[in-house]
């Protein structure tokens, strides 16, 4: 056994995942950061060609790309030294290459539409992520998990703007899964860097019209919520139900009638499912998010989506009374009172007569004073407005 120093030669300066700095301070410090900006930016700025034109071979079309890329990043050529025994990477170290190669093939696979590839590319992804989700809780870990779901999300990007469905549902479902992996190891900030490039790619799939993969991203964060609420975690609960509702304001906007229906289940779902938990938190914020969906369908004048709005306050208050959730349960009849003076308002007969029989359901004796809640409320919008700046 012997000790020798091995260097690796990497021709791609944009891809630069993960900073190392060497032990030995005779050796070149090494700098490999993800850098999803230069790596868009070079691949874009490729010669595109139809596959009926094209008059290159694929040995020349690489020389091109590669030609392209040495003249955007002239003398910046990266040299990653190691000190390693016999002449072999270390386990770690092998395994940090193959997530940057792995990254550097989601990205390119993307940009050419190769849904296969990009499918393929998001699994290994997830399992690396999964992997450093299972390992010891360090800040070097912590970043290189990040790293890799913020890399995850850029994928996902790119096939939210190529309509690739197919790789779109594999970047909601790798993203889901790292998530779910992150709540269950209480790793709560992965959980929420997770939730929150999910979120953000949910809200990118509804305003490309993609209904299907947008209410696929509605199911995923939906289970999610109610994943996190068995873990106590109630902040990530929190933040997919604020999800939910930013989901379904699209999926409105762009007539997803789908991912409107499966969000709005969804949303009610997790506040009936934290009223069971004794997390009144994200029961009240259930019902605060109801109401701003309640209030927008009102003002579209969209009659039909008032009434399942108003449908899945019911189901809420009754599971609220009966667990006598008295705050929760408060706010759900406000809600409920505001979206029916509204609906009179617009003339909404139907809508009008559904909320005053829900009202007439719902047993509110022995809730707390005005006062009171008016200030629990304030309290959760804030908690609302801190979830958002969090993710």
């Amino acid at each position: 056994m012997y000790i020798s120093i091995c260097t690796l030669r990497f021709t791609d300066p944009y891809l630069q995942l993960f900073p190392r700095k060497s032990p030995n301070p005779t050796l070149n410090n090494s700098d490999f950061r993800y850098c999803p900006e230069k790596f868009l930016t070079s691949l874009k700025s490729f010669p595109q060609e139809n596959s009926s034109d094209r008059k290159t071979d694929h040995a020349t079309e690489h020389k091109i790309k590669r030609d392209k890329i040495d003249k955007d990043y002239p003398g910046q050529e990266r040299f990653w030294k190691k000190t390693i025994l016999g002449c072999f990477m270390s386990s770690v170290d092998e395994r940090e290459l193959a997530e940057v190669r792995m990254i550097e093939e989601g990205l390119r696979k993307a940009y050419d539409g190769d849904a296969k590839g990009v499918v393929d590319a998001f699994s290994s992804l997830r399992d690396f992520a999964v992997q450093l989700i299972h390992l010891d809780l360090t800040a070097e870990n912590e970043l290189d998990a990040k790293a890799l779901i913020i890399a995850m999300g850029d994928i996902g990007k790119l096939t939210a703007e190529k309509r690739m469905e197919i790789a779109s549902i594999a970047a909601v479902h790798s993203l889901g899964e790292v998530a779910v992996e992150a709540a269950d190891r209480k790793r709560e900030s992965l959980a929420l860097k997770a939730l929150s490039g999910l979120g953000g790619l949910a809200l990118e799939f509804a305003e490309k019209g993609m209904d299907a993969v947008a209410k696929n991203a509605a199911e995923t964060l939906g289970n999610l919520g109610k994943k996190s609420l068995e873990a106590k975690m109630e902040v990530l609960a929190s933040l997919s139900e604020t999800y939910l509702m930013q989901l379904a304001r699209k999926a409105m906007d762009e007539n997803l009638p789908e991912t409107w229906a499966t969000a709005v289940n969804f949303l009610v779902g997790i506040g009936v499912s934290s009223a069971g938990q004794e997390m009144e938190n994200s029961s009240v914020g259930s019902a605060i998010l109801l109401e701003e969906l309640g209030i927008a369908a009102v003002r579209k004048r969209n009659e039909p989506q008032v009434k399942v709005i108003i449908e899945a306050l019911e189901k809420l208050g009754k599971e609220l009374s009966r667990q006598e959730s008295k705050n929760a349960l408060v706010q759900t009849v406000w809600t409920l009172e505001t979206l029916r003076v509204l609906a009179l308002e617009y003339g909404m007969e139907t809508a009008v007569a559904a909320g005053k029989l829900t009202l007439e359901a719902l047993n509110t004796t022995g809730i707390p004073d005005e006062e009171q809640n008016l200030e629990r409320i304030q309290e959760i919008k804030e908690l609302h407005r801190r979830i958002l700046k969090r993710s």
